[in-house]
């Protein structure tokens, strides 16, 4: 398993973008939605860092790192680190929702991805004379038809036991 540097570098700024914001002493209206943008990009730039092609893999070590852990315990370590900051539900239900949201985009997206992947690699291997006789076929299957004599022959189900 590799890791994308790009992807790393930007979840370093992001970590500490949150970071500040989550433990500076500034009040925003919006502040649910921030925790969801936040979380949701934090997620989704955690899913790409690991270049691997298993999906259930990633699924598991960002769903328990960034929407159970970091989602959860921020608010915990935000509280602790900072008493002026008061402990809300409603900022647990925005990072998970923003978390979520993002994991689920991001295996959608990778599982595509290596549909596409498969379906390049199949026809990298088949070589042009195989898929010209591959159509050769089907368009003699589908002219095919079955003489009146020859039907006669075709054995049938009966209903009744013989």
């Amino acid at each position: 398993m590799k890791i994308r540097i790009p992807f790393a570098v930007s979840f370093v700024f992001l970590l500490a973008l949150a970071a500040y914001l989550g433990l500076a002493d500034l009040h925003y209206i919006h502040d649910k939605v921030l925790h969801f943008v936040m979380f949701f990009l934090c997620t989704a730039n955690f899913y790409w860092i690991f270049d691997t092609r298993s999906v259930k893999l990633l699924f598991k070590l960002t769903f328990g790192l960034c929407t159970v852990a970091a989602s959860i315990g921020s608010e915990f370590a935000q509280h602790l680190i900072n008493p002026k900051r008061v402990f809300d539900l409603w900022d647990i239900a925005a990072n998970v929702s923003g978390s979520i949201l993002a994991l689920l985009g991001s295996v959608y997206y990778h599982i595509i991805l290596l549909q596409q992947l498969k379906r390049a690699r199949y026809l990298a291997l088949a070589q042009p004379t195989e898929l010209q006789d591959i159509n050769v076929l089907a368009s003699d299957v589908a002219d095919f038809e079955i003489p009146s004599e020859e039907a006669s022959r075709v054995p049938t189900r009966s209903a009744t036991p013989q």
